[in-house]
């Protein structure tokens, strides 16, 4: 799933050097969106993998791991919106 798109359009906001490192893409993981050039990372959207995807492994920044909150990520639907969202 994906989110923090500010501007609504799935285009994203702006771009930004990417740092990539070699945590591995589990169910969980956040990442940092990309558009084609994987120099650069989008500085806004993010998304969270739903099920072991390690073909994602140093092709995009790895920033963190669920640590709760499973069952709210599996009932997420095409369609959803994020109306709150926090990081710690």
């Amino acid at each position: 799933m994906q989110g923090g798109d500010p501007k609504g359009t799935g285009t994203g906001g702006e771009r930004v050097p990417s740092e990539y490192n070699d945590l591995a893409f589990k169910t969980g993981a956040f990442g940092i969106a990309r558009g084609q050039d994987a120099a650069f990372n989008n500085d806004s959207q993010f998304f969270v993998v739903k099920r072991d995807s390690d073909f994602l492994n140093k092709q995009y920044t790895n920033f963190g791991q669920l640590t709760s909150g499973k069952d709210v990520v599996d009932g997420v639907k095409v369609g959803d919106k994020i109306k709150t969202i926090r990081v710690e």
